[in-house]
């Protein structure tokens, strides 16, 4: 049984994009700019990897070279999403399932429209809590 909070009514819209031919030097300076752990890797307006603030530390430790690094040889592949009309607490499963961080969200037509935090669902739990305490209280 969800929460009764849908993902779109949480996620963030403004999601910062990437090419996966995109320099990695590129990528990496729209990270540090936009002060998110994240970014989504687009191809015709769909995500098909995400690249982290680990895997730039990855490439680091292993010595690529920014300027010359695309994108798609350090990205995440393939993404895990989830649909804008979930649950909250089904993309909260999804992430303690496959370990993740942030889920880029899409609508039926796979187009991303968002991404969700375990930041964004943590926000939101004082809320889901109340919500949950009325119920069993009206249960009574």
């Amino acid at each position: 049984m969800g929460v009764g909070v849908s993902v779109k009514d949480v996620m963030i819209k403004q999601v910062v994009t990437a090419k996966p031919n995109e320099k990695l030097i590129k990528a990496t300076k729209k990270i540090v700019a936009a002060d998110i752990g994240s970014l989504v890797i687009v191809e015709k307006s769909k995500p098909i990897g995400i690249l982290t603030r680990g895997d730039i530390l990855k490439a680091l430790i292993s010595g690529a070279d920014f300027d010359k690094s695309k994108v798609k040889d350090h990205m995440t592949s393939p993404v895990i999403t989830i649909h804008a009309n979930s649950d909250v607490d089904d993309v909260a499963r999804l992430m303690r399932d496959k370990k993740v961080k942030r889920v880029p969200v899409v609508k039926e037509t796979g187009e991303l429209v968002g991404i969700i935090s375990q930041t964004d669902i943590v926000s939101i739990s004082p809320a889901i809590y109340e919500m949950i305490r009325e119920k069993a209280m009206m249960e009574r």
